[in-house]
């Protein structure tokens, strides 16, 4: 079956409801292959969308040579668009944040004020989730770490309907549909933490382990499971560990310090509260 197929299959078993609202699709477009590779998907299954492109001007010429692109690639495809630029570097250094930090909080603040819009797609596809769950698990993390990034997120309204599929199926559909894109050239720079791992670490991981990628897509599928089973247990905990008095929370000392797996419930009760 072809990408195009197993695609359209993917977006009826899990956003078909999608379909019935009244706004458009806005889709985060930077005129890579991944995001370009899934508005072709979505127009080859019929699906609406509108295109959102930002040029943070941080690669000089390149930047406005991919907003061109992205510009051009919307009147082929006969759809909507909306540009916006940012001065990123600024933005970082006021705000205190890293370049990507401050391109991530720009780019999904600016999705959310653009008007008419129902949910937001973005190209995040399985390379990228096991890359997500790989650098969580090193750096230190709790369950949801390793359960990679969500297909679905109802509170900010995104979707990302690429994400069973591999960078391999992604490049083979370009190849085989003739699909023009652009190249980042950031992207060959492995001083950021993501581009090391993808293009240096887990390529000498699958040198030993043929099956790294097949391995870890299947244990973050299995870790959501946990997740969820996880979740349920540490509920049943909380209610019979809490007490609620008017607007506080109170917490009898001898009941806390007798759990099993003390730690692990004290982060439960303590993580919603701003520690």
């Amino acid at each position: 079956m072809s990408l195009k197929d197993l695609f359209g299959r993917y977006w009826q078993q899990h956003y078909h409801a999608l379909a019935s609202l009244q706004h458009p699709l806005l889709v985060g477009v930077s005129g890579g292959i991944d995001s370009v590779v899934l508005v072709h998907l979505l127009k080859a299954n019929a699906i609406p969308f509108a295109i959102a492109h930002v040029n943070f001007k941080l690669r000089d010429t390149e930047s406005d040579r991919d907003e061109a692109f992205v510009r051009e690639l919307a009147q082929m495809l006969d759809v909507a668009i909306y540009v916006q630029q940012f001065d990123t570097h600024t933005y970082a250094m006021t705000h205190k944040l890293s370049i990507q930090e401050a391109a991530r909080k720009l780019r999904y603040d600016w999705f959310a004020d653009i008007s008419g819009i129902s949910y937001i797609a973005t190209a995040h596809h399985a390379n990228d989730n096991i890359e997500t769950a790989f650098m969580y698990f090193l750096r230190g993390t709790g369950i949801d770490g390793l359960t990679g990034i969500p297909a679905k997120h109802k509170e900010r309204k995104l979707v990302r309907p690429l994400l069973p599929f591999t960078r391999k199926e992604i490049d083979q559909y370009a190849v085989e549909n003739t699909i023009t894109y652009v190249e980042d050239s950031s992207n060959k720079k492995n001083e950021y933490t993501r581009n090391l791992f993808r293009n240096i670490v887990l390529p000498e991981i699958e040198k030993v382990f043929p099956q790294a990628e097949k391995n870890i897509q299947a244990n973050i599928q299995r870790f959501g499971e946990i997740s969820d089973l996880y979740k349920e247990a540490v509920a049943v905990r909380l209610k019979k560990l809490i007490t609620a008095k008017g607007e506080e929370i109170h917490i009898p000392v001898l009941k806390w310090q007798s759990q099993k797996q003390l730690a692990t419930i004290t982060w439960e009760l303590i993580k919603h509260y701003g520690f």
